[in-house]
Order: structure tokens, then C-alpha cells, then sequence
């Protein structure tokens, strides 16, 4: 952080960012180096709820303070739209259409989001039907082959990266639901399914 202190100009700092951040590579500067857009590794764009403006009489010259102000509106910003990207999820759009318009990080965290809800709802089914967590591994194994018929077709290479990510977690997924299955686990209180839940 010594060498961004030193900086007057705020595009300086952008070999830094991917140190100072998990996944913001780069910032999209636009007129008077207000910082519009964050830039994943893998080239996403998201832009910024609200920018930021480095060079606003309370912040300029000053880096910590506009780093966290971007770290405060980053937070903001993919919490606004992983809200959006779940309210589109249960909207109906199909599977893939709907992958194809989130970023990497809506599409899993929406995914997991729905995998727990799903498991729990199997297991408070358990009760009534003591085939439920069984059902909900075939349709699990149906979504996982519905996914793979997917990476057989032409994808852009971002969404052949976001495919391929959700492709591991689902096997993993359906991993643990399997083995749920085969301890005879019928209650979302049991240690093997809080377990899971990180």
C-alpha cells in the first residue's frame, strides 16, 4: 500500500488492484477518472451501482480513502445484482438464457442459493414422503445432464467458463445429496446436511 500512497493520479493504481482485491483486475475509468465499471479477471464488466470519483475534494490525493469508498460501492453494487439475478431466476426465463445474461459470480451464488433451498425442502418433505431427498437426486442428476447437453453447443468462452464452473459444483452437489441419501437422512437438523452449510 506504500506505493499507492504515493500516487496523485488514481489510474496509477490500477496494476495493484488485483492484489488489493479478490476479483477486481482492473477499474473502467471514465471522464475526470471517475471509476464506472470493476473488470474481473476473466474480462467481465460489471458496472458500479454508484461511482467513484477519486478525485472529489474529499478524497483526492488520498488512495486509502477512495479504495475503500470502491470497496464499500463494490459490495453494494453485486449485492444489487445478485438480487436482480435471483428475482430473474424464479421469473421462469430458461436456464441457459438466464446464464447467459448474469455474471460468473450471480449465476453460482443463484445456483447454490437454490440447491439449498431445494435440499431443505426435500428434507422437510421427508416426513411425508420418505422418497423425497431421493427424487430430488434424480432431478439433481437431470439438471446436471441438461447442463452438460449445454457445454456440447456453441458457447462464448464466458459462458463456457461460467458452464464449467457450475458443471463442478453441481457433481459436488449432487455428491453430497448421494450420500445424504445413502445415510438415511430425512431432517435439515442433522449434522450431515449443517454441516454443508458454510
Amino acid at each position: 500500500m506504500e506505493i499507492l500512497a504515493k500516487t496523485k493520479d488514481p489510474t496509477n493504481v490500477q496494476p495493484h488492484l488485483g492484489k488489493c482485491f479478490e476479483a477486481i483486475d482492473k477499474v473502467k475509468f471514465g471522464p475526470g477518472n471517475v471509476i464506472t465499471h470493476m473488470i474481473s479477471p476473466e474480462l467481465e464488466e460489471v458496472p458500479l451501482n454508484v461511482q467513484v470519483n477519486p478525485e472529489s475534494p474529499d478524497m483526492k490525493g488520498n488512495v486509502e480513502k477512495w479504495m475503500k469508498d470502491l470497496e464499500i460501492k463494490m459490495k453494494q453494487t453485486i449485492k444489487h445484482i445478485i438480487n436482480k439475478a435471483k428475482v430473474d431466476f424464479f421469473s421462469g426465463k430458461s436456464f441457459f438464457d438466464w446464464i447467459k445474461t448474469w455474471q460468473a459470480m450471480c449465476v453460482i451464488a443463484i445456483d447454490q442459493y437454490n440447491w439449498t433451498l431445494s435440499t431443505e425442502e426435500a428434507l422437510r418433505q421427508a416426513n411425508k414422503n420418505k422418497n423425497s431427498l431421493s427424487e430430488f437426486r434424480d432431478k439433481l442428476e437431470e439438471g446436471r445432464m441438461e447442463i452438460v447437453e449445454i457445454v456440447k453447443g456453441k458457447l462464448s468462452s464466458d459462458d463456457r467458463k461460467k458452464i464449467g464452473a457450475m458443471i463442478t459444483l453441481k457433481v459436488h452437489n449432487l455428491e453430497i445429496i448421494e450420500n445424504m441419501v445413502a445415510n438415511k437422512i430425512n431432517n435439515e437438523n442433522e449434522f450431515e446436511w449443517k454441516s454443508q452449510l458454510r
